[in-house]
């Protein structure tokens, strides 16, 4: 089954990540069971094989999707990447 999450990220940081200038993002979960940090640590700990990420601009709205390729955990952030498409 594929897994879909979505977060949101200001024009600075989504310039970067849609150019794949920075194929990751860092997020921290601020809410207890929130949905998307459930699936991302299902997917950290082998139990999804499939995750996408959606980014939206928070400025535009416009969004990119990437099959996400790597979830690394550190000091309380998860460390989301995924190879850039050109």
């Amino acid at each position: 089954m594929i897994a879909h999450v979505k977060f949101k990220s200001n024009p600075e940081m989504y310039a970067k990540e849609i150019s794949g200038l920075k194929p990751n993002t860092l997020r921290k979960p601020d809410v207890i069971n929130d949905e998307r940090f459930l699936l991302i640590e299902e997917y950290r700990r082998g139990d999804r094989v499939l995750l996408v990420i959606e980014i939206f601009n928070t400025i535009t709205g416009e969004s990119f999707r990437r099959l996400v390729d790597d979830v690394s955990y550190w000091d309380g952030y998860y460390i989301i990447s995924w190879k850039h498409a050109p």
